[in-house]
């Protein structure tokens, strides 16, 4: 049986925690060379060329599915909601 990689009934705006641990064991590995990297692009390089494809390849072997319209969902929801943090913060109103 597969999952949303999108459903984690543990989720909520004011968790900061994105990865759970077997998660976070897939991508630690690549932790020393992301840090070490200078710029940006080296940044990105190592994100796409290591940590990305290990973190899918985790979420492959256990089942779990992309479901690209709910992710986009849930990132479109986070992104108002910080925006709208930080618009209040600006205005002073929160």
């Amino acid at each position: 049986m597969s999952t949303d990689i999108t459903d984690n009934e543990d989720f909520s705006l004011n968790q900061h925690r994105v990865y759970n641990k077997q998660e976070r064991a897939a991508i630690d590995v690549f932790k020393d060379k992301y840090m070490k990297a200078t710029t940006p692009e080296a940044r990105k390089t190592i994100a796409q060329l290591h940590i990305f494809p290990a973190l899918f390849n985790h979420w492959k072997n256990i089942g779990k599915v992309y479901n690209k319209k709910k992710t986009r969902m849930k990132s479109d929801v986070s992104f108002l909601t910080i925006s709208n943090i930080k618009c209040n913060i600006c205005l002073g109103t929160s």
